[in-house]
């Protein structure tokens, strides 16, 4: 598995205290792999989202100006992905850590045959 293949879609809202915590959970589990987080308009987090993705070149902070909800989020966010090509594995997370990053690494290595 190369880090360069897989590619991670945060939808948020309000969820800046999560964020953090979660590019974190990520990195060690998986290393430094796209990550596109789809923020639905949350108040007055924007710059703080944008203070903790600085200088981390794989993440990608996409803003929306008013509230479209969840789903649309997700499309949003995989509709950029998708412009890359190269991508073998696209997952999804809640960005209120619902989710376990290391879910994502047992799939992958389940999905190579155990490798």
């Amino acid at each position: 598995m190369k880090n360069n293949d897989i590619a991670i879609v945060i939808p948020s809202y309000n969820e800046v205290k999560n964020i953090g915590i979660l590019i974190k959970s990520i990195s060690r589990e998986l290393g430094e792999t796209k990550i596109i987080i789809v923020d639905d308009s949350s108040v007055s987090e924007n710059k703080k989202l944008k203070d903790i993705i600085k200088g981390k070149r794989n993440i990608k902070l996409i803003s929306r100006l008013k509230k479209e909800g969840r789903g649309s989020a997700v499309l949003d966010g995989f509709r950029e992905v998708l412009k890359d090509k190269n991508k073998k594995y696209i997952f999804e997370m809640d960005s209120d850590l619902a989710h376990d990053p290391k879910e994502m690494k047992r799939f992958i290595k389940q999905d190579n045959g155990g490798e």
